[in-house]
């Protein structure tokens, strides 16, 4: 299994951003394709060394955090009450996202995703944009 598949596209990593989403992350990217990994994975910004380490300031305004799926499915039911999984239609061969919300009846069905990150990444893109205001 190829690593890169655990984490969230660029383009929900930037909305995540946008609605405060400030869990450490392990790889960085900008919005032209290019990521990094972050050396040391502590708080003690002594014992990290970061972006601003390796790159020039101006090219490291560009790079944000790009967490992994788990790190946004936590945040997101610990900041917001909203669980997003993927689960698997065997028959169908297709994956489909669901989202549960404490005490609310959202409806999200949609079956047409070959992959589990597909459909986490819809499930994730319908709430970052209907859900959390």
């Amino acid at each position: 299994m190829n690593i890169e598949n655990n984490f969230v596209p660029y383009n929900i990593a930037l909305e995540l951003k946008k609605l405060g989403f400030d869990e450490p992350c392990l790889k960085q990217g900008n919005p032209h394709g290019h990521t990094m990994w972050r050396f040391g994975c502590t708080d003690d910004e002594n014992d990290t060394l970061t972006i601003k380490d390796i790159i020039s300031q101006k090219l490291h305004e560009d790079f944000i955090g790009i967490p992994l799926y788990q790190s946004v499915q936590n945040w997101l039911l610990k900041k917001h009450d909203i669980w997003v999984t993927a689960v698997a239609n065997i028959q169908l061969n297709l994956w489909k996202p669901v989202l549960l919300r404490y005490n609310k009846d959202d409806i999200y069905d949609e079956y047409a995703f070959d992959t589990p990150q597909e459909a986490l990444n819809s499930g994730f893109e319908y709430c970052l944009k209907n859900l959390i205001k």
